[in-house]
C-alpha cells in the first residue's frame, strides 16, 4: 500500500490500479478499466480506454472511440497492432 501526501503521485497511484498493461516487442498496449468501485481521482482529465504506444519511436495514440473496459473484460492477445478480449455479458 502506498500513502503520500502528494495529490499527483495519488493520482498516478489510483490511474495505475485500473490499468493493464499487454507488451509486444516495441509496442506498449495499456488499458484503462472503468471500475465502479474506484474514485477517478483524475475526474477533468480522464485517460483513454486503450493507448498504444511505439517505445522506439516514443510516439503514443489514443484510443477512445466506442471502446470501454471494466471488471467483466478479459484480454486474451495483442501482437502490435490488434488487441483481442472477450467481455462477459451479464
Amino acid at each position: 500500500m502506498l500513502v503520500t501526501g502528494d495529490a499527483d503521485e495519488r493520482a498516478h497511484k489510483s490511474n495505475c490500479e485500473r490499468a493493464l498493461t499487454l507488451l509486444y516487442q516495441q509496442h506498449n498496449c495499456v488499458i484503462t478499466m472503468n471500475m465502479a468501485d474506484k474514485v477517478d481521482i483524475n475526474q477533468s482529465q480522464p485517460f483513454p480506454a486503450l493507448s498504444i504506444s511505439n517505445l522506439e519511436e516514443s510516439i503514443l495514440e489514443d484510443h477512445d472511440e466506442g471502446l470501454y473496459f471494466d471488471q467483466n473484460t478479459v484480454p486474451f492477445d495483442f501482437n502490435g497492432q490488434v488487441l483481442i478480449w472477450m467481455i462477459y455479458l451479464e
